[in-house]
Parts: structure tokens; C-alpha cells; sequence
């Protein structure tokens, strides 16, 4: 059984635009993928169109939350995948 810990997740957004950071607590023996369904029940964003970024380095969904390094009161950056679309040149929010 793995350690309690409580992660701040700040979804990256456009400039000029606030954003409430979501908290989650989870256990650091978790995978990564478990980590963005608890973020989908917080904050409505799906799971598959979650990208998780810690310290400049993308999280893998079947990597633990210990291996990826996380511990409690760290910050994780959520992007939200949006499917490339002609009118819109960009696919990341």
C-alpha cells in the first residue's frame, strides 16, 4: 500500500485567463492513468485528453506516481489534447 499524497493540478490556459488549481490526493503507488481519472472526476476534462507534465518531463500513463518522482505538495501541469481542426492551427490548449 502506498503513501497518501496530495498534488496540486494547474491546467495550463490561454493568456490572460484564470485558472483554479484542482487538488487530488491519491496514493503514490498509483499509475499515472489512475491519477488522470481522478482528475476527470475533479474537473470534468476526459482522461484521454489529459497530457500530464511534472518538471518539464511528460508522465506516462502506466509508470507509477512514485517513479515519476511526485510526492505531496508538488504541482503537476495538465494540457488539454484537442484534435487538430483545419479553422484551428494548433492542437494543445
Amino acid at each position: 500500500m502506498g503513501s497518501l499524497i496530495t498534488l496540486t493540478i494547474m491546467r495550463r490556459g490561454l493568456p490572460n485567463t484564470a485558472i483554479t488549481p484542482a487538488l487530488v490526493t491519491i496514493r503514490d503507488n498509483k499509475p499515472v492513468s489512475r491519477l488522470k481519472s481522478d482528475i476527470e472526476t475533479s474537473t470534468g476534462i476526459l482522461a484521454s485528453s489529459q497530457i500530464l507534465w511534472f518538471k518539464d518531463s511528460k508522465l506516462v500513463d502506466g509508470d507509477t506516481l512514485r517513479n515519476s518522482n511526485l510526492t505531496t505538495g508538488q504541482t503537476v501541469e495538465l494540457r488539454e489534447y484537442v484534435p487538430f481542426h483545419p479553422k484551428f492551427p494548433f492542437s494543445f490548449c
